[in-house]
C-alpha cells in the first residue's frame, strides 16, 4: 500500500515544488498527506445525500484520471478529509485541482446554481511517522461522531470506515491485517446469515 511507503523508506531526496500565488507548496514524492478543504463560507453545501454522493462519484472519476491511493476519506456537511498518497508522475496539486474543479461544475449543474463551492485553498499536511498516520486516521474516522451525525464512525456512509467495514471497495482497498489491529473500525463486519434458508423441515 502506497500510503505506508513513507514509513518504509529512508530519506527521500526528490521533491515536487508547486508554485502558488500566495505560498510555495512543497510536495514530496511518495509521501502521504492529510488534506482538508472547506466549503465556501463554511456553508452546509454537502448536507444533502445527493451532494455527498456526487462528491464520491467525483473522487472515483479522479482516481481513474490520476494515479493515487486513498487510505482514508470522510465527507462532512461543510468539509472534506482525504488521506492520500499521490502516485507518479502526478502530484497532489494536480489531483486536487481536478477534483475540486470538476465537482464544482457538476454541483452547479445538478443544483442549477453558480459560483464557488470551495472556500479558498485546501489545507495539506504531510504524514511524518507511523503514529501520526494512525492518529490522523482516527481523527478522520471520528469526525461524524463528534459532529453528532453518526453514533459510530462505521454508520457514516460517506467515509472509508463505512466503506471498508461494509465491504465496499469502490474508493478504498483492504488494509493489511496488522494495520487493522490499530484501526479496528475498518474491519469488515460479518455478513448476516441468509434469512429463511433451510428453515423448513
Amino acid at each position: 500500500m502506497w500510503g505506508l511507503t513513507l514509513f518504509l523508506v529512508g530519506n527521500i531526496t526528490s521533491a515536487d515544488v508547486t508554485v502558488c500565488m500566495r505560498k510555495l507548496r512543497y510536495l514530496q514524492a511518495g509521501a502521504c498527506y492529510h488534506v482538508t478543504i472547506r466549503t465556501n463560507r463554511k456553508e452546509l453545501l454537502l448536507r444533502s445525500v445527493i451532494a455527498r454522493d456526487l462528491l464520491v462519484t467525483a473522487i472515483v472519476h479522479c482516481q481513474e484520471k490520476h494515479q493515487f491511493v486513498l487510505d482514508n476519506f470522510c465527507i462532512m456537511e461543510n468539509h472534506l478529509h482525504l488521506l492520500i498518497t499521490p502516485g507518479q508522475p502526478t502530484n497532489l496539486s494536480c489531483i486536487m485541482k481536478w477534483l475540486l474543479g470538476v465537482y464544482t461544475l457538476r454541483y452547479n449543474k445538478k443544483f442549477e446554481t453558480s459560483g464557488r463551492i470551495w472556500g479558498g485553498r485546501y489545507y495539506s499536511r504531510q504524514i511524518r511517522h507511523f503514529q501520526d498516520y494512525i492518529l490522523t486516521n482516527q481523527y478522520i474516522d471520528h469526525n461524524p461522531v463528534k459532529a453528532g451525525l453518526a453514533t459510530h464512525c462505521r454508520d457514516w456512509s460517506w467515509s472509508a470506515c463505512h466503506h471498508r467495514s461494509h465491504g465496499n471497495r469502490l474508493l478504498v482497498s483492504d488494509l493489511p491485517a496488522w494495520l487493522l489491529m490499530y484501526l479496528p473500525e475498518h474491519c469488515q463486519l460479518a455478513l448476516p446469515s441468509s434469512m429463511g434458508s433451510d428453515s423448513s423441515s
